[in-house]
């Protein structure tokens, strides 16, 4: 705990469960540091990196930090070689207009299984054959964007933004939740299939909504699939079809393009 400074470790941690308290900084983005049990935080704003997994616990984390080297503010958070979990509560902002949160992965699966609130834009990303899941409901006042290259990406909770993205290269999507966006809202796959038995929902005045696939995927719509946007939707498949109900895309302004 730290009252009048912030918290900076510069050499490695191997620790089991941590809480870190300071209402300034915390950096400890040693790449050999192993959180071996729950990382709990409250703090201005934080940037951890483990060399396995890491758990997050309780994150209340308000601040901005120089992260990423071009001008913007991040909250982030990277796993090396394991998984990013979240399991509890946690409520995440920048203060800086530029803000965002960070939750990479270079080989492991990211899980949000526990309610996220976040203040900027979150962009979850893992790189290599990880996949990404959302049982817990988030909110987030910018962009939300769950990115996978190799794996798999599974929406089962509920995700509202401004502007909300899921995407993988070479996986799938399967979408039983919700994800709704006040701007624009696409789920899409290179070369994987999307599977819709949830709602996707670009709900503002302006509102558009996309499921895209670019490579030999299809689009296969569960009873309860449901494509929705205020000014328009669209469907666009390169190679594949679409299958399930004919009303899954029931909105104006909506079209199918092969």
């Amino acid at each position: 705990e730290s009252k009048n400074g912030y918290i900076q470790m510069l050499g490695p941690m191997k620790v089991n469960d941590v809480y870190f308290k300071t209402p300034y900084a915390i950096v400890a983005d040693n790449p050999n540091n192993d959180f071996a049990g729950v990382v709990s935080a409250k703090c201005g704003a934080i940037v951890l990196t483990d060399n396995n997994d890491i758990s997050l616990g309780n994150i209340s984390a308000n601040g901005a930090l120089a992260y990423t080297g071009e001008g913007k503010e991040s909250i982030s958070v990277l796993s090396l070689n394991g998984d990013i979990t979240i399991n509890s509560d946690a409520t995440i902002s920048s203060s800086h207009k530029n803000g965002r949160v960070d939750l990479m992965t270079t080989t492991g699966n990211i899980a949000i299984n526990g309610d996220v609130t976040c203040v900027g834009d979150v962009f979850a990303s893992s790189s290599v054959n990880g996949d990404i899941s959302v049982s817990g409901d988030i909110v987030s006042e910018k962009c939300f964007a769950l990115m996978a290259v190799d794996g798999d990406v599974s929406v089962d909770g509920r995700v509202q933004s401004y502007d909300s993205f899921v995407s993988t290269s070479k996986g799938s999507v399967f979408f039983n939740g919700s994800l709704k966006g006040e701007n624009n809202v696409m789920v899409g796959s290179s070369n994987g299939s999307i599977y819709m038995n949830g709602i996707v929902d670009a709900f503002g005045t302006d509102g558009y909504a996309l499921l895209n696939i670019e490579g030999d995927g299809d689009v296969v719509f569960g009873t309860e699939g449901l494509l929705k946007g205020t000014h328009g939707v669209g469907v666009l498949i390169e190679n594949g079809d679409v299958f399930g109900s004919s009303t899954a895309v029931s909105e104006k302004n909506g079209f199918l393009s092969k």
